[in-house]
């Protein structure tokens, strides 16, 4: 097969959502992926050097002159653009509103009732380390990032019975395979039944004697004739493995894959939750940019010179050149002048920044607002309101499809014994302004509420996980500590201390 066969198409959607992607992930890593997506996009142009104009007309060495300049000219140009692109400086609010959500799903551990052969495989789903805790945060967080993620359960078929060491090694053991959005290609629905997805993998293969390089494989997960078939193909399009999954020594009649969206499990395109932030916040990196060109060049005066004397009477008088420093020399004759023309300084662009920055904690950003700034809680309800609901269903979408591939691997895995996961749903926000909190120590200490209530505030504010018997516990403890020793314990010591200093 070869690669003419139709067998790298993509989605309908596909092109679309990668570009997305591509915005939100170079914000998410921050300035260098930035500088590197933006250097790649159309940008400011400084000359017009009329490429692809032709100079038949002229001589030889008018020609020469002409593409001379043109290069000259596109040097300049690309040093100038440079320049532009590394003056600006990244303000990472995707970043840190991505790291923000997904530290307030994980502020509680997840739960789960797992059967025994289920707690085995979970300490290791994908065969090299990644517990289900681990697998769960990491679709969590591209669910939060990028709103798709997928992960295959599969199991290696043998014709033959394991061996013991077969069956200890894990070899043999159901696995959960993910993927990342960007290599989900395509999903063809029939019915409203999967039967055909195509995933890219990256395999590292031998190159030459010594070296090693790493190929684009093609996953084909297929119904061909209601038997499910998983098929590997290589970087030239050729069919090195196929198999026939089987559950109790049969084989299945469905793809046994889960696509996983931010709002639902479904193979249809969820919106990524942080495209509009990535997007605002690349234009915000532009207008540094070009804020920081500006000033620049408003910053630096030109130096100007009105003078009768022509260039070799100039450069008699001044070998060096004119000095615009503050200390220079200039030899000028009577009646001429010299000025510093600058540039008046504008403050249209950062007011636009200042705008970009309200746009995108309008459209969800965690951003870092004043100590002093005056909210209610009404308006903190309000500005989370819509964030904390995206949220509430990536992790109902995550314990779902996770509690599918779950059964799944238990299917594979002969296991009858049902098997639950669930991921946190109760976040911790900052919806207790200071004047609340000192009304309930208020409250507690003249004896309306119970001190327990702060306990539980501290607890919701992530200040401590302790129980209300640990935290009287502990307090007990710092008391002993504080009140310190009485006389005759403290003179037992100092004896038992001074025999010690007598025997050394």
């Amino acid at each position: 097969m070869d690669k003419t066969s139709g067998l790298r198409e993509v989605d309908a959607g596909y092109l679309t959502h990668a570009q997305m992607w591509e915005e939100i992930d170079a914000c998410n890593q921050g300035y260098k992926q930035v500088l590197k997506l933006v250097s790649s996009q159309p940008a400011p142009v400084y000359t017009d050097t009329c490429n692809g104009m032709r100079f038949d007309h002229l001589d030889e060495d008018l020609q020469k002159a002409a593409y001379n300049q043109i290069y000259n000219a596109d040097l300049a140009s690309a040093k100038r653009l440079r320049e532009y692109w590394n003056r600006g400086r990244f303000f990472n609010a995707t970043g840190r509103t991505v790291e923000s959500f997904h530290g307030m799903i994980w502020s509680n551990p997840s739960e789960s009732e797992l059967s025994p052969k289920m707690e085995v495989i979970a300490e290791d789903v994908n065969g090299s380390g990644l517990s289900l805790d681990k697998l769960a945060q990491k679709i969590t967080y591209q669910l939060i990032l990028n709103g798709r993620y997928g992960v295959l359960s599969d199991m290696p078929s043998t014709d033959t019975s394991l061996t013991m060491a077969q069956q200890e090694s894990g070899a043999f053991s159901p696995k959960m395979i993910s993927y990342d959005a960007c290599n989900v290609k395509m999903i063809a629905v029939v019915n409203g039944q999967m039967v055909d997805i195509r995933l890219t993998e990256h395999h590292t293969v031998k190159s030459g004697d010594y070296g090693y390089e790493c190929k684009e494989y093609i996953r084909q997960l297929v119904l061909k004739d209601g038997v499910y078939e998983n098929l590997l193909y290589n970087d030239k399009d050729e069919l090195i493995e196929m198999s026939i999954p089987r559950a109790n020594g049969k084989p299945l009649n469905f793809i046994p894959f889960v696509i996983y969206g931010s709002d639902s499990n479904t193979p249809e395109y969820s919106k990524p939750p942080m495209f509009d932030i990535a997007h605002i916040n690349l234009g915000h990196f532009r207008l540094d940019c070009d804020n920081r060109d500006n000033l620049y060049y408003h910053g630096q005066g030109m130096t100007n010179v009105f003078t009768d004397m022509d260039k070799q009477q100039f450069d008699s008088m001044n070998p060096a050149g004119l000095d615009t420093g503050a200390r220079g020399v200039n030899m000028l004759q009577s009646g001429d002048k010299v000025e510093l023309l600058q540039l008046e300084a504008t403050g249209a662009i950062p007011s636009e920044m200042l705008r970009d920055e309200d746009r995108m904690i309008k459209a969800g950003a965690q951003i870092v607002n004043p100590s002093n700034s005056t909210m209610t809680l009404g308006q903190k309800k309000i500005e989370t309101g819509s964030s904390l609901s995206t949220l509430a269903r990536i992790s109902h979408n995550t314990s779902e499809g996770l509690n599918l591939n779950l059964e799944y691997c238990a299917m594979f895995a002969g296991d009858t014994q049902e098997s639950t996961y669930k991921v946190n749903s109760k976040f911790i926000t900052d919806d207790m302004t200071p004047e609340m909190l000192n009304a309930q120590m208020a409250m507690v200490q003249g004896g309306v509420l119970p001190s327990e209530t702060l306990n539980e505030s501290a607890r919701r504010a992530g200040l401590t996980k302790l129980d209300d018997e640990q935290i009287k516990q502990k307090l007990l403890e710092d008391g002993e500590s504080l009140t310190g020793d009485s006389e005759e314990v403290a003179q037992l010591k100092a004896e038992i201390e001074g025999l010690k200093a007598g025997q050394e």
